[in-house]
């Protein structure tokens, strides 16, 4: 079944809106920043995200070209910053290039986790100790 009969199929089936369908069909199911497999359990259904690339509040559009499936702690992450560098068209690189901006918001993300991972392995340690000793 090609891209649209399968979108077309969870439409009609009730699974998912089209903007949802389209979502999980061009991400192959997996966040676009961190790659978490969505559909690899109901927990990672759930935490599943429609992500405005360029935000709303940074004038993105709210179309196709713009949306990315995440999940929900890389859209938490990424709030409301925007890939897009001054002197750079939105509208042209969301056309041309969305992988671009894409690999900026991972790369962004992943800087931003690093100091978070550091402080959860930490805690995690401390607290299994108290708990297991």
């Amino acid at each position: 079944m090609d891209r649209n009969g399968v979108i077309e199929r969870l439409v009609n089936e009730g699974l998912l809106n089209d903007r949802w369908a389209a979502a999980f069909v061009d991400a192959k199911g997996r966040c676009e920043y961190c790659a978490r497999d969505l559909l690899m359990d109901r927990l990672g259904y759930a935490v599943a995200e429609l992500d405005h690339i360029i935000p709303q509040s940074k004038l993105g559009p709210d179309s196709g070209h713009n949306i990315a499936l995440a999940c929900r702690l890389c859209n938490i992450v990424k709030s409301g910053w925007t890939p897009v560098e001054e002197g750079e068209s939105a509208t042209e690189l969301l056309a041309n290039d969305r992988a671009l901006l894409v690999q900026r918001v991972r790369e962004r993300i992943a800087r931003k986790m690093e100091s978070h991972d550091e402080s959860w392995r930490k805690a995690t340690e401390i607290l299994h100790r108290m708990w297991w000793s």
